[in-house]
């Protein structure tokens, strides 16, 4: 392995405080010798923003370049930073991460480089105070929508959230959460990056199906660890309209990658799993007066309301 194989990419959207304190926190940490270089990307420039008028370029520890793009697209200004990177391996981020303590991008690399037929490598995400959080997901499809209508997802996420700590092997999953990713770079190069026509939300599922067209895998390492505040990039918009453009982006990769059938019939199942979704957490609230659970039965209440509204 080479001594600094990994160039940065990290996407600012009106968030330079997070991106300051993301580069802090690898500062700090063992990966910073892994860093060839940090590109940040400024996302609807300079409406959302100039990094160059916050973020000073020296001093750290490794060299930063500023690149900037006027769209706000999330996948273009990754693919941006890609091409302008020079190193073999690209990690891809949100700003709202933060590298805690112990093993993120050793284990990411070792992956990619034991297994020759990978395409990329993701870690655990954590919330903030170490909360599993869902890190990969099959993709969008008829079936994938119909288990969610009996909540199956909901069922496998709390199962994986109870197992994390005894998780451990690297293996193949069918795509990768986009807040943060480790991509060899000839590879993402090959398929053209994320596609333009996904231009918030559902890049990540498509990116993971297009490597595995080329016959290529992507690898969840549970033993690399990242910490994401999560939603920290959406609090621009309400919560209504990011669940509005969420759902009309899986509803537009099952058109493209499943066909226009059965883009119409997950979207009557994206319906149905919310009204189902907003009864039960509605009952179990009012049941386990948690408030945690008061807090759920909110936000699927928000997300029926969502996805009846349709797009917009």
């Amino acid at each position: 392995m080479t001594t600094r194989p990994v160039a940065l990419v990290v996407v600012n959207f009106g968030t330079p405080r997070l991106v300051a304190d993301l580069l802090a926190s690898l500062t700090a940490h063992d990966d910073q010798h892994l860093v060839a270089e940090v590109l940040l990307v400024d996302s609807g420039f300079p409406t959302r923003g100039d990094l160059r008028t916050s973020i000073a370029p020296d001093g750290w520890p490794f060299p930063v370049r500023f690149l900037q793009q006027t769209g706000t697209a999330y996948g273009a200004a990754l693919t941006l930073g890609v091409h302008a990177s020079t190193a073999p391996f690209v990690a891809l981020a949100n700003s709202d991460l933060l590298w805690p303590p112990g093993a993120v991008l050793e284990p990411l690399i070792a992956a990619l480089e034991r297994d020759t037929t990978s395409a990329a490598a993701g870690p655990q995400q954590v919330f903030p105070a170490g909360r599993w959080q869902r890190s990969f997901g099959p993709f969008p499809s008829v079936l994938e929508g119909l288990g969610s209508v009996f909540l199956l997802e909901a069922a496998t996420n709390a199962l994986r959230a109870r197992r994390m700590r005894r998780d451990a092997a690297p293996r193949p999953v069918p795509y990768l959460d986009g807040a943060f990713l480790v991509v060899r770079r000839a590879h993402f190069l090959r398929v053209k990056g994320f596609d333009p026509a996904f231009d918030y939300y559902a890049e990540d599922a498509d990116l993971g199906w297009r490597f595995a067209s080329e016959g290529w895998h992507c690898l969840f390492v549970p033993a690399a660890r990242i910490q994401h505040l999560r939603g920290a990039e959406t609090t621009a918009v309400s919560e209504a309209s990011y669940l509005r453009r969420l759902y009309a982006a899986k509803r537009r990769f099952v058109a493209r990658h499943r066909g226009p059938w059965s883009g119409r019939a997950y979207g009557v199942l994206q319906r149905i799993h919310g009204v189902t979704q907003a009864l039960v957490y509605s009952a179990v609230a009012l049941l386990a007066r948690s408030p945690r659970w008061r807090v759920r039965a909110a936000s699927a209440r928000t997300a029926l309301r969502a996805l009846w509204r349709g797009p917009t």
